[in-house]
């Protein structure tokens, strides 16, 4: 333990959000996960608002991570999700159950 009553060492969770979180990331994954492989240009457009830099950054470092992997047909680059990466569905799912309860219970509450 640190001295402010915090692990020293990053725990689990820490890591998985080190590979997982950020702004976009979680969007290329459940694309690549209901969607199945894509081109380059296809998350481009899928995924409003990312520049080309920030999906070309997201993309290597989940690829590093080996969440993803890509390949190129015919000359162009497709992604897909790994077998780690698949893992993530059933988290993805779980995170979609607890924010429709937490919207369901924020929704009735009534105001202090």
């Amino acid at each position: 333990m640190s001295d402010n009553g915090h692990p020293s060492a990053p725990c689990s969770v820490e890591r998985a959000i080190s590979i997982i979180g950020g702004k976009w990331k979680l969007y290329v994954i459940r694309i690549l996960l209901v969607s199945g492989s894509q081109r380059y240009n296809g998350l481009l457009k899928t995924i409003e608002g990312i520049s080309p830099k920030v999906l070309t950054e997201n993309l290597r470092s989940l690829e590093q991570a080996g969440v993803i992997c890509r390949t190129e047909k015919e000359g162009v680059q497709v992604y897909a999700m790994t077998s780690s990466g698949i893992g993530l569905n059933s988290i993805l799912h779980a995170m979609g159950e607890w924010a429709e309860d937490h919207e369901t219970l924020h929704l009735s509450k009534s105001p202090d």
